[in-house]
């Protein structure tokens, strides 16, 4: 009977040592697989990230050059102004240039603007200009022109140089850019 017990341990020992050589087997297939699945998805990864510095590289000659192009349109944009108030304080030197006529002719020309729409104008004019209109009061005004109120001083018009050019170079600064700059 020891001989039959050792007959079936031995087949059971054989039938557990198989078994457990086709559980290792199994097992290292798929430890194999795992291993293949992450060296994988490690593959991918580094491809996605590799990827993705590419590009952010292939961004930074771009963004170098829109920001030279911006600093250079901003460059432009600053020496047209820098042109265009030039062109306006040209203009105000060459009608602080005029002769005493000239100027009379012109500070009248701006009294009689300023008075339009005001009834009982009072004419005032910096203590320089007081010689170029006749009833004109005198105010520290610090500019050539006619700053023009109402008697009751409810209305007031500023017809000074500064105020009467500042006017203009909003409606003018355009056109004055097109002719400049036409080419540009």
């Amino acid at each position: 009977m020891s001989g039959n017990l050792d007959k079936i341990e031995k087949k059971i020992r054989e039938a557990g040592d198989k078994e457990i050589e086709e559980l290792d087997k199994e097992a290292e297939g798929r430890i194999a697989e795992i291993r293949k699945e992450i060296e994988e998805e490690g593959v991918k990864a580094f491809d996605e990230v590799l990827d993705t510095r590419k590009n952010e590289l292939d961004l930074i000659p771009r963004r170098i050059l829109s920001d030279a192009r911006m600093e250079k349109k901003k460059m432009l944009d600053s020496k047209k102004t820098e042109m265009v108030e030039a062109v306006f304080e040209e203009a105000k030197a060459r009608i602080l240039a005029m002769n005493h006529k000239e100027k009379a002719s012109l500070m009248k020309s701006l009294a009689a603007n300023g008075s339009k729409d005001i009834s009982d104008p009072v004419y005032y004019v910096d203590k320089e200009y007081v010689n170029l209109l006749d009833g004109a009061k005198v105010e520290n005004i610090g500019d050539f022109g006619v700053i023009v109120r109402s008697k009751d001083g409810s209305t007031s018009v500023d017809n000074t140089l500064n105020s009467v050019m500042g006017g203009l170079e909003l409606v003018l600064k355009p056109g004055i850019v097109k002719i400049l700059f036409k080419d540009l």
